[in-house]
């Protein structure tokens, strides 16, 4: 009986009213906004001032990798440099004294047209280089930018072609007198040697280019296969 009305008393009892919501002070948020924003700034110095160490840790051993090995670098680029003009002298000797030796003269043609592109090659990078400082400089040039000359190489791929029309290595003459005429910018010729590498039935590598044909920008018909019936070299 007594158990009955106690939970009888507990069922009827109002419940209690819930706690007001924390309402922090106005002035505490503002330090706490204050306290963020002195906490982003110590963070962005402190990634400044590690950037700033890792790029002069970097700096530093690049510094000391390069005082080790640059004149290593350097005296051996002299030497490689005396060693190319030397080995050209000896091959413009051979080429003097043997124009025409069937056995030996085309490959010394061959040799010494690649060393003409490796002289060609380095002294177009010293002016590339040269030609950057000075435009980097107070008093920049108006004149255009150096352009590779690989006449000496191109010339002398021509003489082996006419001399020596039968050369083993012909394939590898037609490419790379492609190549160094269309880095000198005389893309027709330069295209005219390639195409006798793929089409050699059809196109000889010393021969004028084509003049190119006038499009109408009209496509008539289906679009032609230009090597259909090509030979390689």
């Amino acid at each position: 009986m007594f158990l009955a009305c106690g939970f009888a008393w507990g069922a009827g009892k109002a419940p209690s009213p819930p706690r007001p919501a924390f309402l922090p002070d106005a002035k505490e948020l503002e330090q706490l906004a204050q306290d963020m924003t002195r906490f982003a700034e110590e963070v962005k110095g402190f990634r400044s001032a590690a950037t700033s160490i890792i790029k002069r840790t970097y700096t530093d051993k690049i510094n000391a990798i390069r005082a080790k090995y640059e004149p290593q670098i350097a005296a051996n680029e002299k030497e490689e440099k005396q060693r190319r003009i030397d080995a050209i002298a000896v091959l413009e000797g051979f080429l003097n004294k043997y124009p025409a030796d069937r056995k030996w003269t085309p490959d010394v043609m061959f040799r010494l047209a690649e060393l003409y592109y490796e002289k060609s090659a380095e002294e177009f990078l010293a002016a590339q280089e040269a030609y950057q400082k000075a435009l980097d400089s107070d008093n920049p040039p108006t004149t255009p930018s150096p352009k590779p000359d690989y006449s000496p190489t191109v010339n002398l791929y021509r003489r082996l072609l006419i001399e020596f029309p039968n050369y083993r290595l012909l394939d590898a003459t037609y490419y790379l007198l492609g190549f160094c005429l269309g880095e000198m910018g005389q893309e027709a010729e330069g295209k005219q040697a390639l195409l006798a590498l793929v089409c050699s039935n059809r196109y000889r590598p010393l021969d004028p280019p084509p003049k190119p044909a006038k499009s109408t920008g009209m496509n008539k018909g289906p679009v032609l296969d230009v090597y259909k019936d090509c030979t390689p070299i």
